[in-house]
């Protein structure tokens, strides 16, 4: 178990930092569970099919100012 809690963007910016191939296993093994495990085969699995449309995401930006 990880001694700290980071968010999984956190733990793949580190990946994604890290030099060498036997790093980014390192920090992979470190951080390892089950909810990581399904977000990165959820990324690259080709049998897995997302439901979000194709596309632009339709945004509009908020014309009031935040406050």
């Amino acid at each position: 178990m990880p001694e700290t809690t980071l968010l999984f963007s956190e733990i793949l910016d580190l990946v994604h930092k890290a030099k060498t191939k036997d790093k980014k296993v390192e920090i992979l093994r470190k951080y390892n569970s089950d909810a990581l495990r399904m977000v990165i085969k959820s990324s690259f699995d080709p049998k897995i099919v997302w439901l979000l449309p194709e596309g632009d995401v339709p945004y509009e930006k908020n014309a009031a100012p935040e406050g």
